[in-house]
């Protein structure tokens, strides 16, 4: 995607060489330009393209948006909630379809690549994974969506400010095609670092580490991958009506983003609500894919990462998530 490609209403310029690494940047004359420079480009197709390439936008008008959407943000650029979440209020749920799964769980793939899982049983609070759950940090990549559709949902119903049909179409686009100039619409109304931050906060996630001005490249652990995962589906932030709509959105994502663990046999009689994140980055000299898989459903939310030779192709992530499920639950 060229600069002169990207909706900035004529006022897309590219990147200065000490930023270039970073894609392309756009200058707001205004915080409401902030807020409104990015539009859904239908030709530009549908699913995760590289996130790389999306907009980036800038700290003085990030931390403007952030005020005018009703964050404070502190003087390290995250964000304080208005009213914390000290503890959850976790539904009950029916037994799950695909069984109980031991204390001693383990799952075991081939792969080049590092990878870890975790699985949490929510009625319980218990956890178990790989022994890596809470030190192999991944990039998020799209994964991450599921945070902002709900952290706007929160946000709109705080501030009085509503959902308007069309937020509503790019929430849906950023679940349901995993659209990445919807989540970076949503990412800068939200005050941009300051969403990664509220998650932390909201969510308390201990592993996750903002990178600054890029949604994508939060990285974090499977641990934390489940705790948001509860964190954004368990009806604690959401109000009925956006949380069944949220759960419809992750149920019926396109055919394309579903890979993983939805795809696992013994999954096959119960309907998980899913978001995954995928791209192939460039590190150092190397290619690699990261690909994340998260799901929901009954009691459990599982989460699996995985990074590895780009040369090996997205099927290969897919593998790894769908044999670890398999392993667990079949």
């Amino acid at each position: 995607m060229r600069a002169d490609d990207l909706p900035c209403d004529g006022k897309a310029e590219a990147a200065s060489a000490g930023a270039a690494a970073s894609g392309v940047v756009c200058a707001p004359e205004s915080v409401e330009d902030v807020l409104e420079v990015v539009r859904f480009d239908p030709a530009a197709g549908v699913g995760d393209f590289d996130d790389d390439r999306v907009l980036v936008g800038h700290r003085a008008e990030l931390d403007s948006a952030a005020a005018v959407h009703g964050h404070r943000t502190t003087t390290a650029g995250h964000v304080g909630l208005s009213a914390p979440v000290s503890q959850w209020n976790v539904p009950s749920s029916p037994t799950s379809l695909a069984g109980a799964v031991p204390d001693a769980a383990d799952a075991h793939v081939d792969t080049p690549g590092d990878w870890s899982w975790a699985l949490l049983d929510t009625t319980t609070g218990k956890t178990v994974g790989s022994p890596n759950r809470d030190t192999f940090l991944n990039t998020t990549e799209s994964m991450i969506k599921v945070w902002l559709t709900t952290d706007y949902l929160v946000t709109a119903d705080r501030t009085g400010r509503g959902v308007t049909a069309s937020d509503q179409a790019q929430l849906q686009r950023m679940i349901h095609f995993s659209d990445d100039h919807a989540a970076q619409w949503a990412y800068l109304r939200l005050g941009g670092d300051a969403a990664v931050g509220e998650l932390i906060e909201t969510c308390g996630l201990h592993d996750t580490v903002v990178t600054h001005n890029w949604w994508s490249k939060t990285r974090i652990s499977a641990q934390d991958a489940v705790t948001m995962g509860r964190c954004v589906t368990d009806g604690h932030l959401l109000s009925p009506y956006w949380q069944a709509w949220l759960l419809d959105q992750m149920r019926h994502v396109d055919a394309s983003n579903a890979f993983g663990i939805s795809q696992a046999p013994a999954l096959a009689e119960v309907d998980p609500a899913v978001k995954n994140g995928w791209t192939e980055r460039a590190i150092g000299t190397s290619d690699i894919w990261a690909v994340n898989c998260l799901a929901t459903w009954d009691h459990w939310t599982l989460a699996i990462l995985t990074n590895y030779p780009a040369s090996l192709g997205l099927d290969h992530g897919a593998s790894v998530c769908r044999t670890v499920t398999q392993q667990l639950f079949g």
